[in-house]
């Protein structure tokens, strides 16, 4: 609700130059460093030494832009998703008081929503419970999503710096989509040797993302698997897994989940009536 995403702003805007002046300097190390070393008549060491030096340094100019367009996209695309998180939050929120409710913080990422009655009043005479409670669970749901684009944002961040200050390039993303795409794969293909924390973290990312409106997540997240015989293949060993004999109920939950999750991934991703993306095509798979 407080939280200033303006700062956030900045820095998308800040990190939108630096990708320009980068992409300024990989050209002019390209087109005039690399290319003044590639025709030069170098002899003795220098015939090795330093054209390896030249070429290796123009390279590490065109990773540095490329990790900085990373940075940059996946900011500029988590900014704009929590600005409309947190609008949709603070209407409802509003919504609920203008109702003469009072929205509650329960500390845990969860709110509930509670309505001043008389002491004594029994709970089952409560007429707007029902209400409340859509209130409280949108505003939940909306948290959540928010919750899911900061977790993915700072592992791409992560990925994309490479923790090595001296070598860029280690992670390129066009969007925090493409990340989070690259994230559920790689849970993905672990299939039963996933942990239960590793499978709710899959779970998490395919129930926020695998319902947009573009299909573009589910889109990729199906392709990355392979096809319908690899879908199959993934969700059977995750099913086996789930419902054998030692499975405990944390595991049964979790692929229960991921049975939901998924069926309503496909059935976007198979949409041909799906919304454009920013891109402006529709992402889908065809059913033949």
């Amino acid at each position: 609700m407080q939280v200033d995403l303006g700062k956030l702003g900045t820095a998308v805007s800040d990190w939108k130059k630096a990708v320009d002046n980068l992409k300024q300097l990989e050209t002019d190390a390209r087109d005039g460093l690399k290319k003044k070393s590639d025709h030069a008549r170098w002899e003795g060491v220098n015939a090795g030494v330093t054209r390896e030096f030249v070429n290796k340094t123009a390279k590490e100019f065109a990773d540095l832009h490329a990790e900085a367009n990373g940075i940059y996209q996946v900011l500029d695309d988590a900014h704009r998703e929590l600005e409309v998180l947190q609008k949709r939050v603070r209407t409802l929120t509003q919504e609920a008081k203008d109702k003469g409710y009072t929205v509650r913080d329960n500390g845990d990422g969860t709110v509930s929503v509670d309505a001043h009655v008389m002491p004594g009043t029994d709970p089952k005479d409560d007429k707007n419970l029902q209400e409340r409670q859509r209130y409280a669970d949108s505003i939940t749901g909306n948290i959540a999503h928010a919750n899911d684009i900061d977790i993915s944002t700072k592992l791409a961040l992560s990925r994309t710096h490479g923790n090595d200050p001296y070598n860029a390039g280690h992670a390129k993303y066009g969007s925090l989509n493409d990340a989070q795409v690259e994230r559920v794969l790689e849970l993905a293909n672990k299939r039963e040797d996933m942990t239960d924390r590793e499978l709710a973290e899959l779970n998490r990312l395919l129930r926020y993302n695998g319902r947009e409106k573009d299909g573009e997540f589910a889109t990729e997240f199906f392709q990355g698997l392979g096809g319908p015989r690899q879908t199959l293949e993934f969700y059977g060993a995750l099913s086996i897994d789930g419902t054998s004999e030692d499975a405990t109920k944390t595991r049964l939950a979790g692929v229960q989940d991921l049975q939901k999750y998924m069926g309503h991934a496909l059935a976007n991703a198979t949409d041909p009536y799906t919304s454009q993306s920013v891109r402006g095509d529709r992402q889908h798979l065809k059913v033949s």
